[in-house]
């Protein structure tokens, strides 16, 4: 972890999919504390069936919070910092990962009115502890709407879930 850390190593965090592999539990505690930059993914569908970061987060946050015993560990606005911000460092990316002047327009919005948001005390704890993938009710990329109120802007959903059922042999 030291050379990790000397070496501008970051750790790509894909708790369900070392679950699902029997790959082990990353030791994120341990990393942070020696400043190695940690950041979040999915990892593949092919180890991880589920490809929601939402997901992901709470997952690792309440991993960690089990197996230490200390249930402060991984707060929520760490896990935010590694799925945003980390994760545009572990990419060479200073112009995203994170809403400001002069960075590009990468944005998810959710639906805070929804049920699973209340109570809203915090954002950041509803956010890792309440709401998953579904409740994502918008997604830009540079500023161009991809996602919207159920409605994919730039691809023909349907014709990818075709061709992903014809290429796993579902379809003849």
């Amino acid at each position: 972890m030291e050379i990790m850390a000397e070496k501008g190593v970051t750790a790509a965090h894909c708790p369900s999919s070392n679950l699902k592999l029997a790959s082990g539990i990353a030791k994120i505690p341990e990393m942070f504390a020696r400043s190695v930059n940690i950041s979040m993914g999915t990892d593949g569908s092919a180890s991880n069936n589920n490809l929601d970061i939402l997901k992901e987060m709470y997952i690792a946050s309440i991993l960690q919070k089990g197996i230490s015993g200390d249930p402060t560990v991984m707060p929520a606005e760490n896990m935010l910092k590694y799925a945003t911000l980390n994760s545009a460092i572990a990419q060479g990316r200073e112009d995203c990962g994170s809403i400001e002047a002069g960075k590009k327009a990468d944005i998810t919005a959710l639906d805070l009115n929804s049920i699973e948001a209340a109570p809203m005390y915090n954002y950041s704890n509803s956010l890792l502890y309440s709401m998953s993938g579904r409740n994502v009710i918008m997604t830009m990329c540079d500023g161009k709407i991809l996602y919207e109120k159920g409605e994919f802007k730039t691809i023909d959903i349907e014709k990818v879930k075709y061709k992903i059922n014809k290429f796993s042999g579902l379809y003849k």
